[in-house]
């Protein structure tokens, strides 16, 4: 069995405050405004969630994500 070992290296990032910056990219990894914000306007706005869970439907509402990371969006669409 052959297995492939990636070379994986710190990511470029600077620290404003305690946001982490992507210097790659130009880009905070989440909401100067918090997580939370951005997971409520991203995930349950954005899904438009709110109105989804309480319409009724012969169809199963199905959510998955491709990162679990913190879990914020899965505690915010609990909340």
């Amino acid at each position: 069995m052959n297995f492939t070992i990636f070379d994986l290296k710190e990511p470029d990032l600077q620290w404003k405050g305690n946001i982490p910056i992507s210097l790659g990219f130009d880009d905070p990894y989440f909401s100067i405004h918090g997580g939370q914000k951005e997971t409520e306007y991203v995930f349950i706005e954005g899904n438009d969630l709110r109105n989804r869970l309480l319409e009724p439907s012969l169809q199963p509402l199905v959510i998955g994500e491709l990162g679990f990371g913190t879990g914020l969006n899965l505690m915010t669409l609990y909340q």
